[in-house]
């Protein structure tokens, strides 16, 4: 399956972004509209152990219906945990005017921490791919979303296209 293939690739880059024990600079998702990439920690690791994946988020549209789907594997590695997000059939970013997919972990519009743009945007073969470090109050809550944003710093989530149940932490 393409989730499956895609899955691994990220699983991959983000395995290296553990271990690497730095945080990534910042990127530009789409058009004008500047991102921060997701955090990882900043503590070396002390253990050569490679990140294994925990559990497994089923992403879907919030409406029936929609074609977009997508999974999430939550990582760990020692004591740090990263996310690797794989999603297909999503609706390419616009540039007139420009938008960006945002990951946020959610229990409410007033109750969400943005992780990061996803970069790059999602182009005309539908692929979504990101991956990045989660923070250690990441088990508070319920919900992984991706939403599309036409913010450069929303304060709350845009529009959700997937959702899941945020687990394995």
């Amino acid at each position: 399956m393409l989730l499956t293939g895609a899955a691994a690739v990220v699983l991959i880059v983000l395995i290296a972004l553990l271990s690497s024990g730095g945080s990534s600079p910042k990127h530009t998702a789409t058009g004008t509209t500047h991102a921060k990439a997701p955090t990882t920690a900043t503590t070396p690791a002390t253990t050569s152990t490679a990140a294994r994946v925990v559990a497994q988020i089923n992403l879907l549209p919030p409406v029936r219906g929609g074609k977009a789907a997508g999974i999430a594997e939550i990582l760990k590695q020692g004591a740090t945990d990263g996310i690797a997000i794989v999603a297909q059939n999503v609706p390419p970013n616009s540039t007139h005017p420009p938008d960006a997919y945002a990951v946020w972990l959610y229990n409410s519009p007033s109750d969400a921490h943005i992780l990061g743009f996803v970069n790059p945007g999602v182009g005309s073969n539908g692929r979504l791919s990101t991956a990045g470090g989660l923070p250690g109050n990441a088990s508070r809550y319920r919900q992984l979303i991706i939403t599309l944003e036409t913010q450069a710093n929303p304060h709350a989530p845009g529009r959700i296209i997937l959702q899941g149940a945020l687990t394995g932490l």
